[in-house]
């Protein structure tokens, strides 16, 4: 199977803004995966500065709680539905880093 996709999971970002080892292992990560072409996400996002990391390590994709509460599929559904209706807008849960 051909990987796209990595995952970079929260036990590495709990403590990588205090820890510098954690903080090289997920700079490695991110680079092994952009000189390989490979998508990276991001697991157990819950802090701006977490994002910022990640977005200027070069991690576009994330997920946790900094993002979105859980929210059942029809919570989904009515969110986007709501977009619809006002053509080309949709509100982020926080603002844009």
């Amino acid at each position: 199977f051909p990987v796209n996709t990595l995952k970079i999971d929260r036990s590495f970002l709990a403590e990588m803004l205090d820890n510098h080892y954690d903080r090289a292992v997920v700079r490695a990560i991110l680079a092994m995966a952009q000189s390989l072409s490979i998508d990276v996400v991001a697991e157990g996002v819950e802090r701006l500065e977490q994002a910022r990391f990640l977005q200027e390590n070069g991690c576009l994709m994330g997920q946790g709680f900094f993002y979105s509460e859980p929210v059942s599929p029809e919570e989904i559904l009515r969110y986007f539905r709501r977009a619809e209706d006002v053509p080309g807008t949709v509100t982020p849960v926080h603002p844009a880093l």
